[in-house]
């Protein structure tokens, strides 16, 4: 007697069976396809910290290099000279036009929670008046002698920068400076952070306003507060729900640079697999708990 498992498959059956074959080959395919983007997304983020590391260790340079030019009383008008001196070139040389910089939104109102001034904080410094004219701004005509003006930011000496922010330094110290390193009682933000540790992160700004802005959004957000409570680990990720750019974050500079992008926001520390942390980062996302809270900026 023939069994049951014998029989022909009836039409509906073999329907059911033939899309069932078909939902679980386009499962695996989109298993296979979100492999792929978290593997992606993880070699992005690696190779955004190199290159941050690597444009850090050059800012690091060229303050090293322009000390030097102070410490020897050598201008780089003096040194700019040499190099433009007007030689006969052996070929012929073709002019390259430049592009001209994107506009920029202004930056947000500052917030109204302040930083205490401390050791640990921002630096006791004379106050500076701000120009917040916005109108076009003009040169001067050519051959006007310039003269100091109480709404320029001082840069001190050894700085190519007007403010810095030491979002993650040695010990996990954090502030405002208005100089790269301490030069006649002028605290330095370099004496606080070294390049060769991936957990530090630094921030020069083209003013001390905005550095300040950043810096207080970054503290009342409660991010200083949240990388004091354990010490970096290997096992150590970040889940950011509300910053310029929420996701989840491999280690604290992609935390401060990449989702934050040095401002303030709220983030989680989970630990466990990077994968998961994706996992559930993209349950958030699908549930309306990620919120983009500021615009991305290019200039600082």
């Amino acid at each position: 007697m023939t069994g049951s498992s014998d029989a022909p498959l009836s039409p509906a059956q073999t329907r059911r069976l033939q899309t069932l074959v078909q939902v679980q080959s386009q499962t695996e395919r989109l298993l296979h396809s979100q492999n792929n983007l978290l593997r992606d997304e993880l070699d992005r983020q690696e190779a955004e910290d190199h290159l941050a590391l690597l444009t850090q260790k050059v800012n690091d340079g060229v303050e090293d290099v322009t000390q030097q030019f102070i410490k020897m009383g050598v201008g780089f008008d003096n040194v700019a000279g040499v190099f433009s001196t007007p030689s006969t070139p052996s070929t012929p040389t073709r002019s390259r036009s430049a592009k001209s910089a994107a506009s920029l939104a202004s930056p947000p109102s500052t917030p109204t929670r302040v930083l205490a001034t401390s050791v640990n904080q921002t630096p006791s410094a004379p106050g500076v008046q701000h120009n917040l004219d916005a109108s076009t701004p003009t040169r001067p005509a050519r051959g006007t002698v310039l003269t100091p003006s109480a709404d320029v930011e001082p840069v001190y000496t050894g700085s190519r920068n007007p403010a810095y922010v030491v979002y993650q330094g040695l010990g996990g110290f954090h502030g405002v400076f208005l100089a790269w390193k301490t030069v006649k009682g002028v605290p330095g933000a370099s004496d606080y952070y070294n390049h060769e540790n991936h957990n530090h992160v630094i921030r020069s700004f083209s003013s001390r306003e905005l550095a300040e802005q950043f810096a207080q959004e970054f503290v009342a957000a409660g991010i200083p507060d949240l990388l004091a409570a354990a010490p970096p680990s290997p096992d150590e990720h970040f889940i950011v729900v509300e910053g310029i750019k929420p996701m989840a974050c491999k280690t604290r500079k992609n935390l401060i640079m990449d989702a934050l992008q040095f401002r303030g926001g709220v983030a989680y520390r989970f630990m466990g697999d990077m994968n998961a942390a994706w996992g559930l980062f993209h349950r958030y996302k699908s549930q309306g708990l990620v919120k983009t809270i500021h615009p991305s900026r290019d200039k600082f």
